[in-house]
């Protein structure tokens, strides 16, 4: 059954959404000082935090994006220095969204679905886009300055930006930006760094091995498999680590059974492996549900009774190993970390039971006061798998769960939940064995209710995990929606939990949002510094630091 036949999505997605509930993020091209409402930025952060997330809903009067991760992505900067910070911020799509106005063009969303007559003309623009511009791209999912990129040359120039900043997005192409202006530069392919690696899908979430310098991240294709793939910049060379095309079960007596294209948003690395999730949401009809409607959500569907396959690839031999099954089958959006020990290889990730999150995904951080009557009701199903429409009062519960795998037979030992209520990780230790992990506490925000005006708030707070005892502390303030904390260590320090996060604030009340930066203690959690951005709402999905004291 194609996308069209199976469930009335887009009409759901579009009345409750008719009164776009997504705040437009005002762009900050000229760098501005921010002011320091409370507290003191410490004087050792020298660095700079880029950020990046869905901004721009409302494109004129008739064109209004009606899903929270589908708004034109902006790039935010944040230069700490001397206990102070400057701030700048940038559309980066705006030949996407001119597109969009004019009809010539619509990109893949994730849920949004744009209108069919332009996005059926126009779809072979979409999946090849001119790549002489550099703003006719999505790319806004996560943004990173450690990212393999082609040399960059204009005007017959070598490139002197001193960072290579690249706005990531999980299809083929990337975008390389400018690392003070926030510019993009050029749109690239990973084909352009090896023929090889062809396909039309590939994680935003790339890894970085903190030893080597390699970035390690995979291409895909529905019809040819993954080709997972690491870069040095240092030598500007890219070597192929392995390719999968068939699920590998160790001791099988039967042939080996060809992968199924899946939806993958992210992947572990240790020191010697790999390891891409086959996950059971599957691209339905080869990809051509989504294709035929313009949303990536129309095309994937659950099938609850497969297990998770976790595919082994080995670094040192460049080969696919092993594919390693998992019973009962789990979603996740990220991973935690990896690391190996004794005979055992360790993956931690938030995961969730089913990919019923994947529908609640359209209210993300949604940034109006929500009213708590809803003005469009629709009885629940199952559609290909997944609960629809998402019950706003029961939203699927995260959970920070630990894999140990025996590297010896490559079968599943043990799994074990951590603890709840944990999405958008960040450790001080990667590739290692560690004791601490912060993060986000949910991924969809729960909402308190103001009983004067029957008004409903958003509400998001930070979490620290010790993943040895199980202790969690938590960063919350009322009405703020915290997003992913970023870790910076302190200098010269020994201690793990040594440093600070950094993460981006939509403080709500009855008079409106304030958009904040707001610097906490990693080890206390307790709050060290709030600064204000404006009187605007943005939501950011993910984002890195860099250390210019040691850049």
């Amino acid at each position: 059954m194609l996308a069209s036949e199976s469930f009335s999505y887009p009409e759901y997605n579009h009345k409750l959404q008719k009164d776009n509930v997504f705040l437009d993020t005002p762009e900050v091209t000229e760098p501005v000082w921010l002011e320091t409402k409370r507290g003191t930025i410490p004087c050792w952060i020298n660095g700079v935090m880029y950020r990046t997330g869905p901004a721009k809903y409302k494109l004129d009067n008739d064109t209004v994006i009606t899903h929270a991760l589908d708004g034109m992505p902006f790039a935010h900067r944040f230069e700490f220095k001397e206990g102070k910070v400057r701030y700048n911020s940038r559309h980066i799509a705006a030949s996407v969204e001119k597109a969009l106005v004019d009809k010539t063009q619509a990109p893949l969303f994730v849920g949004y679905t744009p209108d069919k007559e332009s996005w059926i003309c126009n779809a072979p623009k979409m999946l090849e886009p001119l790549a002489s511009d550099p703003t006719a791209v999505l790319a806004g999912e996560t943004i990173s300055a450690v990212s393999p990129v082609v040399p960059f040359e204009k005007d017959g120039k070598q490139d002197d930006d001193p960072l290579v900043v690249v706005a990531r997005s999980s299809g083929a192409y990337q975008q390389h930006i400018h690392s003070d202006t926030l510019e993009p530069k050029r749109a690239f392919k990973y084909d352009e760094l090896d023929p090889q690696l062809e396909g039309i899908m590939s994680s935003s979430h790339a890894q970085v091995d903190p030893v080597t310098g390699e970035v390690v991240n995979f291409m895909a294709h529905p019809a040819t498999g993954i080709t997972v793939f690491s870069h040095q910049s240092k030598s500007n060379t890219t070597t192929i680590l392995g390719k999968i095309t068939h699920r590998k079960i160790p001791n099988a007596t039967t042939d080996p059974v060809p992968i199924e294209p899946s939806f993958i948003h992210s992947f572990w690395l240790s020191r010697n492996y790999v390891i891409i999730p086959e996950l059971p949401l599957r691209l339905k009809n080869g990809g051509m549900d989504a294709i035929q409607t313009g949303s990536f959500a129309t095309g994937l569907a659950w099938d609850q009774g497969s297990p998770v396959y976790l595919h082994i690839v080995s670094r040192v031999d460049k080969q696919h190993v092993a594919s390693v099954q998992v019973r009962p089958a789990f979603f996740m959006f990220h991973d935690v970390n990896a690391y190996e020990e004794n005979d055992e290889l360790v993956l931690d990730a938030p995961i969730f039971q089913d990919a019923d999150i994947v529908m609640h995904t359209h209210m993300f951080g949604s940034n109006l006061i929500l009213r708590t009557d809803m003005s469009f009701v629709q009885d629940e199903e199952k559609v290909n798998g997944m609960t629809y429409p998402p019950s706003q009062d029961d939203v699927p519960v995260c959970r920070l769960c630990r894999f140990w795998i025996d590297m010896r037979t490559w079968q599943l030992k043990e799994h074990k939940v951590l603890a709840d209520q944990f999405e958008f990780p960040a450790v001080a230790r990667p590739m290692q064995p560690y004791r601490y992990a912060w993060g986000a506490s949910g991924i969809v925000c729960s909402r308190v209710s103001d009983t004067k005006d029957n008004n409903s708030f958003p509400q998001m707070g930070l979490v620290k995990v010790d993943v040895h005892q199980g202790i969690t502390a938590r960063f919350d303030k009322q009405h703020w929606v915290c997003q992913e904390p970023i870790f910076v260590p302190k200098p010269g320090s020994d201690q793990e939990d040594e440093g600070v996060l950094l993460t981006q604030v939509n403080a709500f009340d009855a008079g409106g949002v304030e958009n904040l930066l707001v610097i906490v203690d990693a080890k206390t959690m307790q709050e060290l510094a709030v600064c204000v951005i404006g009187s605007f709402a943005a939501s950011t999905l993910h984002g890195s630091y860099i250390d210019l004291s040691q850049a």
